[in-house]
């Protein structure tokens, strides 16, 4: 029902709240926290402030040297750019391919060059 929607989408953003809180103090997760913060904006359809969030997840990610975590918010938000194309102004700044690129570059340096390879058949 509708109301159990809410409910639960208020839940979600309390527990994103208080998660961006914790990552404050405990630095080691705050990439990740950024990331998930960005999903759950874009499934509320808040498009422009999940592309901030997962910015903010890049530079977070590249400032702690957390080149897993940066590969897989490139990936996201690749993926969620193509899905959108450029019907909400998105794809001026952000470019879908790009982000591709990016997580390939990371993951051939971590020797996860596989990882990306298989996701493309999948969603070929």
């Amino acid at each position: 029902s509708r109301k159990s929607i809410f409910a639960y989408r208020k839940k979600a953003h309390r527990s994103s709240h208080l998660a961006l809180q914790n990552a404050k103090k405990y630095a080691f997760n705050i990439v990740e926290v950024l990331r998930l913060k960005g999903r759950l904006l874009w499934l509320d359809e808040k498009f422009e402030k999940a592309v901030k969030f997962w910015k903010k997840s890049i530079n977070q990610a590249e400032r702690m040297g957390a080149r897993l975590e940066l590969a897989r918010t490139y990936l996201e938000l690749g993926k969620h750019l193509r899905e959108i194309g450029d019907s909400h102004g998105l794809a001026k700044e952000n470019n879908a391919d790009e982000c591709f690129e990016n997580a390939q570059i990371i993951l051939d340096k971590l020797g996860y060059s596989n990882v990306l390879n298989e996701c493309e058949k999948l969603t070929a």
